[in-house]
């Protein structure tokens, strides 16, 4: 089951609250690579043979800094794919937040901004969890947890 977390911010003055909804492992794959790859197209330092952990790692710990060298018109579809995490809840009743409906509700920049790096936390929060998992030695197992 996918994590999610409620998170209450202010918007000029008016407490909004969203559920912020952990993207599928496909989804979040599909992302990830796409934002290696324009990171990458930028110049970005990225973490060379860190594989998929080095990857998420460097990630959740830049946030969306990372994508700072990064052509807007190629970091926009990232950035509207992490505030798609996000739903608007008024009254038990979910809307999916996008950047068509969001300016009906929300009036500061800021806000947007705040969703985006909630839903990037989360994402991204498994690389947090637990040790860096090392190669087993001949006839050792390891004990992997998907959280």
């Amino acid at each position: 089951m996918r994590q999610t977390k409620e998170v209450t911010i202010t918007d000029r003055g008016k407490p909004l609250t969203f559920k912020i909804t952990e993207m599928s492992a496909t989804q979040l794959e599909d992302w990830t690579m796409r934002a290696v790859l324009v990171l990458a197209g930028a110049g970005s330092d990225i973490p060379a043979g860190g594989g998929v952990e080095g990857i998420g790692k460097y990630l959740a710990e830049h946030g969306l800094a990372a994508i700072g060298a990064v052509d807007y018109a190629k970091a926009k579809p990232l950035l509207d794919e992490m505030l798609g995490c996000a739903s608007r809840v008024v009254d038990r009743v979910e809307e999916k937040v996008t950047p068509e409906t969001a300016d009906a509700y929300i009036e500061d920049m800021s806000t947007l901004f705040k969703l985006r790096m909630e839903a990037l936390k989360l994402n991204f929060s498994f690389f947090g969890n637990g040790g860096q998992s090392t190669s087993p030695e001949k006839g050792s197992t390891v004990k992997l947890s998907a959280r």
